[in-house]
C-alpha cells in the first residue's frame, strides 16, 4: 500500500508541469485517494482493534492526498 502511495507522489512530481491535462488527472487521483481515506477514517466495525487500524490507514491516505490536491491546484509548490 505504501509503495502505491509513494508511486503516486513520485508521478505527481514528475508529471506536474504546466500541462493542464496531467494536473486534472492528478487532481482526480488525489480526490479519489482522499475519499478512500475519509471512508477508512469514518468506518465503524465495532471491533476496536480493526477500527484503530482502519483509522491509521485512513489518515495515512488522506494526508498525502491533501498535499497532492494543494500541489495540483498550484497552492503550494
Amino acid at each position: 500500500m505504501s509503495s502505491l502511495l509513494y508511486t503516486l507522489i513520485l508521478t505527481s512530481f514528475v508529471f506536474a508541469n504546466d500541462n493542464i491535462q496531467t494536473r486534472v488527472i492528478l487532481f482526480i487521483v488525489f480526490i479519489a485517494l482522499g475519499l478512500v481515506g475519509y471512508k477508512f477514517i469514518t468506518l465503524r466495525t465495532g471491533n476496536y482493534d480493526v477500527d484503530y487500524f482502519t483509522k491509521l490507514i485512513g489518515w495515512l491516505l488522506i494526508i498525502p492526498s491533501i498535499w497532492g490536491i494543494l500541489e495540483s491546484l498550484n497552492i503550494i509548490r
